[in-house]
């Protein structure tokens, strides 16, 4: 894996992060201060995924025109790429488990308020 498909892991994996709070992005840019505002700046992920952002950003910029490339700079990207992919899918994991306990509430909640209105009793959950 070379700095592009690297950088490119880490802005497919931003990019299902944003999807998942309902945006799309414009640019390579602005997914990146998207993810700082919405989930950097909120706590709920790390600051270091924006600044490896950033820098993976850079490295696929140099090698794609031809400025600058080296092993070194992949590798690092390579290591940064893997770490984002681990945050983000820890978080779309723990965010979708959130979201079926919240669903499945809320089914519970319709389905109980019925059932009560019909003269049953429901157990709590």
């Amino acid at each position: 894996m070379d700095d592009h498909q690297a950088y490119y892991s880490m802005f497919h994996a931003c990019k299902s992060l944003l999807f998942s709070a309902g945006y799309v992005e414009k640019s390579h840019e602005c997914l990146i201060a998207a993810i700082e505002e919405l989930f950097v700046d909120r706590g709920l992920l790390p600051p270091a995924i924006v600044s490896d952002l950033r820098r993976a950003k850079t490295a696929r910029e140099a090698a794609d025109y031809g400025l600058t490339y080296g092993k070194a700079s992949a590798n690092g990207t390579v290591r940064e790429a893997e770490q984002i992919f681990d945050i983000v899918s820890g978080y779309l994991t723990g965010a979708m488990w959130s979201a079926k306990v919240a669903v499945a509430g809320t089914i519970f909640d319709i389905v109980s308020g019925y059932l009560t209105g019909e003269g049953f009793e429901t157990p709590s959950p």
